[in-house]
């Protein structure tokens, strides 16, 4: 059984796309979308051999070898043409922003990106701001004690968000769902608890202090 996580990364997938799975590891996202009939065809796409190997053991164990493809590459070299959705998941914000630009070219040609960092997500929306992209839908998943956001764009023009929006999430801003509330408060409590760690720090507390106002505002809407 996979995590929520993934499995929510899955959900987001526009069904039908063509997807590339990029830091793969096992293949546990590509197996879940042939499996579920949420696409066809897949790529598990890895850089290192050991996560290729494991990828490909799972694969093979599901009797999925015919639909889905593994690659071993660095970031978008060598994903095929024909791929519509790419998925980076499961890393660090600068791992997955440095990904992007490097593959701008393959990015400008995919109908959907979907990307899950294990922290700092206003970054990556800053990123997808500062290039003019769509966000065009956005989900949290509380897991193990952990918090993710996961947030689907695309190359579609779009005016740059506000530090608001990156900081909370545009789509989900609007959605407002129970989980996201409860994420927002979550994030709103340990604010706090840093800014009391940081008192002396005069610039440190007030860039808290101007989240934990964005934080308070969606809370008591």
């Amino acid at each position: 059984m996979i995590s929520q996580r993934l499995r929510t990364i899955a959900e987001t997938v526009r069904p039908g796309m063509i997807t590339a799975d990029i830091g793969t590891d096992h293949a546990f996202l590509p197996v879940y979308l042939l499996q579920h009939g949420i696409c066809e065809k897949a790529y598990a796409c890895d850089i290192a051999e050991g996560p290729l190997q494991s990828a490909l053991s799972n694969i093979r164990e599901n009797c999925l070898e015919d639909s889905i493809h593994v690659i071993k590459c660095d970031g978008f070299d060598g994903v095929p043409a024909d791929t519509e959705c790419a998925v980076i998941a499961g890393m660090g914000v600068f791992t997955a922003i440095g990904i992007l630009e490097r593959g701008m070219a393959r990015v400008a040609d995919l109908k959907q990106v979907i990307v899950q960092v294990n922290r700092s997500t206003d970054k990556l929306r800053k990123w997808i701001s500062d290039h003019h992209f769509r966000i065009d839908d956005e989900k949290t998943v509380y897991e193990n004690g952990f918090d993710y956001e996961i947030v689907s764009f695309s190359c579609a023009y779009q005016e740059g968000y506000t530090e608001e929006q990156q900081l909370l999430g545009p789509v989900l801003m609007e959605k407002r769902e129970p989980a996201y509330l409860a994420y927002c408060a979550r994030r709103l409590a340990k604010n706090e608890e840093i800014l009391k760690l940081c008192a002396d720090d005069a610039k440190r507390s007030s860039q808290l202090r101007k989240q934990s106002g964005y934080y308070r505002n969606i809370l008591e809407q």
